[in-house]
């Protein structure tokens, strides 16, 4: 069963699973886990995250999420990393990696 917080009467946190395909990750909600055994397992993450926290949102370009970006935020320690890719049609691009400063 999936676990869904409401904050503040309408956004959504919906918690991600072990070996989650986050190709998959397309409902409009944010993710978010604090297990860096389950952020570990996570499928078609970037590929540098190993441990840590996440935060995923999904954010459409159309009613029918056939196209839009998908958001990685990481923390691990003293390290916070952002991540971008988008979707077109069926085909995800590589993850961005969005410097901070």
């Amino acid at each position: 069963k999936e676990h869904i917080r409401v904050l503040n009467g309408d956004l959504q946190f919906a918690h991600l699973t072990k070996d989650l395909d986050l190709n998959a990750a397309i409902e409009q909600r944010v993710y978010c886990e604090t297990s860096s055994i389950i952020v570990s397992s996570l499928k078609n993450k970037p590929l540098s995250i190993s441990d840590g926290e996440a935060i995923v949102i999904w954010l459409p370009s159309s009613v029918s999420n056939k196209y839009g970006c998908q958001l990685f935020l990481h923390t691990s320690e003293s390290a916070q990393n952002v991540y971008l890719r988008h979707r077109y049609d069926t085909k995800w691009s590589g993850w961005w990696k969005i410097t901070l400063s």
